[in-house]
């Protein structure tokens, strides 16, 4: 969580203007799981994503979130291990 704090703070001093295109967030996420799945293969999550999102948002942001999302552990979330 301190990361994720972290990176949302220096977001606007390292990009300067936030831009806002419109984009799938479906997509973004589905990306985000792919590279989640490659980095911990043995990790029992469930992500159910709705495709398509569309919404104007900065990607960058969108991924930074979505990323520390992902890696956040389920808590008592029911069923155990699955994260919607």
């Amino acid at each position: 969580m301190a990361q994720l704090i972290d990176d949302l703070l220096n977001l606007p001093a390292s990009r300067g203007r936030v831009a806002t295109p419109t984009l799938d967030l479906g997509a973004e996420v589905s990306q985000i799981v792919a590279d989640l799945r490659r980095a911990e293969p043995d990790r029992n999550v469930q992500f159910i994503i709705q495709r398509p999102v569309q919404a104007q948002a900065d990607r960058a942001l969108i991924r930074t979130f979505c990323k520390h999302l992902g890696e956040a552990t389920p808590g008592s979330s029911p069923p155990p291990g699955m994260m919607r």
